[in-house]
């Protein structure tokens, strides 16, 4: 298992309690073997969720990232393997070039992947998907790619989800046949292999977002 932290609920290091409880439970996290690590230095994998839409809740991107850097302060402090930091709703270039020229977050990735058309042709999300890895890749960034395998949330627009963003349900991909998903995996699985120089995780992330809300 690795984590997923949607940052908006990170703490505030200043705030010294709710800091160090945050830290001893990632600790025991990282601390167990069956945790996620990548790299020869097995460093433990932590998906972030939100970051761009909140780092203005923190000040801005600085201050995102110094509660990212207070964490790895607190690992290298005790000597403990430091985490791979992945920005996983990593849409705006600038953002992410900012965290990686900051040495902030390691690797660049994908949550989901809608489209916005309507009964939406499953081969245009795998087109999707690899422009994502291709203009990533060309930007400078580490990629770890989404294999996204559908887009289907017409189910929660019945009220089952009273969460959901206004106008969630209108759009979906049609649904992939078992051969477009393995075809879909296996080409993110050669990508990395391809460009293994610019995919340091050696992972690749296989998602869909449907009737079950989330389908990672």
């Amino acid at each position: 298992f690795a984590a997923l932290i949607q940052t908006g609920n990170l703490p505030n290091p200043a705030d010294a309690e709710e800091w160090a409880v945050f830290l001893a439970r990632y600790d025991g996290y990282f601390a167990r073997s069956e945790y996620e690590v990548v790299g020869p230095e097995r460093r433990p994998l932590v998906f972030l969720f939100g970051s761009y839409s909140n780092a203005a809740k923190f000040g801005g991107t600085p201050a995102y990232e110094a509660i990212l850097q207070a964490w790895v302060a607190h690992r290298m402090q005790r000597n403990l393997t430091l985490p791979h930091f992945v920005q996983q709703d990593a849409y705006n270039d600038t953002f992410v070039k900012q965290l990686r020229l900051d040495k902030v977050v390691q690797s660049r990735s994908s949550y989901a992947l809608g489209d916005g058309k309507v009964n939406g042709s499953y081969g245009d999300q795998m087109a999707q998907n690899v422009w994502r890895w291709e203009h990533w890749l060309a930007n400078g960034d580490d990629v770890l790619p989404l294999a996204a395998t559908g887009w289907d949330p017409r189910d929660r627009g019945t009220g089952c989800a009273s969460w959901m963003p206004h106008g969630e349900g209108t759009a979906w991909t049609r649904m992939p046949t078992a051969q477009e998903v393995a075809a879909t995996v296996t080409a993110a699985v050669q990508w990395v292999c391809n460009n293994s120089a610019a995919a340091v995780t050696r992972h690749v992330l296989v998602y869909a977002w449907n009737e079950n809300s989330e389908g990672g």
